[in-house]
This record gives structure tokens, C-alpha cells and sequence, in this order.
């Protein structure tokens, strides 16, 4: 395991910089889910599966952090950083972003009062984006219970094998060949898995062979999304968007083959010092940046007149975007007192 210094992981910082550019990437490339014959909407496709693995890396980055967590802390402490981490940060930028939808004519109201507003922010409607959070605090709600069985790796393995098959192989199975699932439940909080993943992988020296298997998993399952998102979108005439779900078997393997290859590039060699000492700062803007970064991507592309299939805009201005939103969410967290509580 590559460390960079005492308290933080080099190849961790690296992962969270780059699911963050692949977040705001995908939100470039809009374009995939209006299908059309063309090169652009192709283009379109490549990007979204491959960069698909944004979120299921961010939640396994939870579970290498997180699980295991009771060696260090206890439960008062974990549930303490926590909410003033992700809780309060979120509905700041849930009023602030409900706020500018309406100022900016994207957001009609259907009603008044503090009710209906609170009913938006509690249910993740503000934005399409923030979905993330629900699966993201009820997988904090579960991290301590696994957390005590982190030392049972065989009990761990089991649970990640139970939650695999019944919430990503039986829904395929059921999709395919009508396979009855009566018998079974699905786990409740399906991406639970990619928490369990983060921290079995990181914990797992795999040898070069299993590396290789783990890669050839991956590149099946972006394989199989992208033959079969092509041929079902180009019979219906529409975006099959139905098999972009973050559990599904094809996007598990994904995550996991590119966990495991950013967890074993070696970081310390490539990256210059300046570089290394100014990723924990960077990186630690990306929850952030994600709860900011919709606000500057509307601009930027509306101060340009931009299309959502011009090519310009799914290339050159994605660093745009996320420089700016970097920038933003820097100088937001400098501001004393309540700056880190706001990013």
C-alpha cells in the first residue's frame, strides 16, 4: 500500500481526484441519453460506460476508509464527522442550489411554504445528481455494524457474494431469462456492496495473475454495457438507459478492476513532489465539487452557447468545469469557521 504521509493514502487521493473528474465528465456527456445516429452520441456511449465507475469508486473509497474505523474512534466520534462531513455540507448546497434553480428559471415551485421545500431537499429532488447522498448516509448507517466483522473476512466475503448475486446477477437473470425471484430478497441498499468491496480489495494483496483476471473482469463488463446499450438503444430508437444501474453485475466488475489498478500504479514514482503535497488539498475539495459543480456547468456552457453534442464541450471544456469548480470550493473552504462545513 502506497502511503504519502502518516494519516492519508497517496493512491486514495489519486482515485478520489479522478472519480471526481469522471463524475463531471459524465455530466458532459449528457448528450448519451438522447439517442441519435451519430458519431457524437457514440462518443457519448464510450464515455458513459467507460467512465462509469465515478460513484461505485467514491463508495468503496468509504469502505476502505470507514471500515475498521472502531480501531481508531468510536461510534460518537464516527457519526459526529460524518454529519458536519457530508449531513450539513449537502442541505447547504440543497437550499443553495434550490435557491439558484429558481432564480435561474430551471425550477418552477408547485407549491408554498416550508413544508413542500424541506419535503424537495429531505427527498433529493433539488437535482438529478443528488441521489447520491440516500445511498450514500445509509451506507454510513451501516458501517458500523460491519465495521465489528471487518476481522471475520470470510463472513465479510460471504456478505459481498450474498449481495452480489441477489442484487446484481439475479436481476440480470431475471431481466434475460424471466429467472424467478420469489424465493430471494435483493439486499436493501444495493451499492452497499462497492463498501465492502473498497475495503476487502485494499485489504487483499492479489497476485499479478489475479490482477489480470480482475482486469479482464472489467473490460468484459464495460464491453457487454456498451454491445448491448447500442443494439437495444438502436431497436427501440431511444436510449436504453434501463441497463446503466450502478449494481448491475457488468458495473461491479468495472469498479473493481479500476480500484484495484489505481490502488497499484505506482503513484510515488510517477507524480512529482509539488504534485504529491498538494493532492490531499486537492482532494479533499471533491465533496464538494460535487455538491457545486452543476452551477458552473450550467453557466459555462450557456456564457458559450454550447450544444450537448458539440464535441468542444464533451472534450476541451470538461477541465473547465471542474477547474472552476475547484477554484470555487478552494476559496469556500478558506473562509473561517464555517468554510469546512460548507464543502
Amino acid at each position: 500500500m502506497q502511503t504519502f504521509s502518516k494519516n492519508r493514502t497517496l493512491s486514495f487521493d489519486v482515485m478520489n481526484i479522478l472519480a471526481c473528474l469522471a463524475v463531471i465528465t459524465l455530466h458532459h456527456h449528457t448528450h448519451y441519453h438522447h439517442f441519435e445516429t451519430s458519431l457524437s452520441w457514440g462518443f457519448s456511449l464510450l464515455t458513459e460506460c467507460c467512465f462509469f465507475w465515478a460513484v461505485p469508486v467514491f463508495l468503496m473509497l468509504s469502505g476502505a476508509n470507514l471500515l475498521g474505523y472502531h480501531e481508531k474512534y468510536g461510534l460518537n466520534v464516527f457519526l459526529k464527522r460524518r454529519f458536519l462531513r457530508t449531513v450539513i455540507p449537502w442541505f447547504v448546497w440543497s437550499i443553495l442550489l434550490l435557491i439558484w434553480k429558481i432564480c435561474t428559471g430551471q425550477f418552477v415551485p408547485e407549491s408554498d411554504g416550508l413544508p413542500y421545500y424541506f419535503q424537495l431537499i429531505v427527498t433529493n429532488k433539488v437535482d438529478a445528481t443528488y441521489w447520491y447522498f440516500s445511498t450514500l448516509f445509509t451506507c454510513y448507517l451501516m458501517i458500523p455494524m460491519l465495521t465489528y466483522i471487518t476481522p471475520h473476512r470470510k463472513v465479510l466475503w460471504y456478505f459481498t457474494g450474498v449481495t452480489f448475486a441477489l442484487s446484481s446477477v439475479f436481476p440480470w437473470l431475471k431481466t434475460w431469462f424471466g429467472f424467478n425471484q420469489s424465493m430471494v430478497k435483493g439486499i436493501h441498499e444495493p451499492l452497499l456492496i462497492f463498501v465492502l468491496l473498497g475495503y476487502l480489495l485494499n485489504t487483499t494483496e492479489f497476485t499479478k495473475k489475479q490482477r489480470l483476471c480482475i482486469y479482464a473482469g472489467g473490460l468484459i463488463g464495460v464491453l457487454y454495457r456498451i454491445i448491448h446499450t447500442l443494439i437495444l438503444s438502436l431497436q427501440n430508437g431511444a436510449t436504453a438507459s434501463s441497463i446503466g444501474v450502478y449494481a448491475s453485475w457488468h458495473s461491479v466488475l468495472l469498479a473493481s478492476a479500476v480500484f484495484v489498478f489505481l490502488k497499484h500504479v505506482k503513484w510515488e514514482q510517477l507524480l512529482p513532489e509539488k504534485l504529491k503535497k498538494a493532492l490531499p488539498s486537492i482532494a479533499a475539495c471533491s465533496f464538494g465539487i460535487y455538491l457545486f459543480h452543476k452551477i458552473p456547468l450550467y453557466h459555462i456552457r450557456a456564457a458559450f452557447g454550447f450544444a450537448f453534442a458539440d464535441m468542444t464541450w464533451k472534450t476541451v471544456f470538461i477541465p473547465v468545469t471542474y477547474l472552476v469548480s475547484l477554484l470555487t470550493v478552494w476559496l469556500i473552504r478558506k473562509i473561517p469557521v464555517i468554510g469546512k462545513y460548507i464543502c
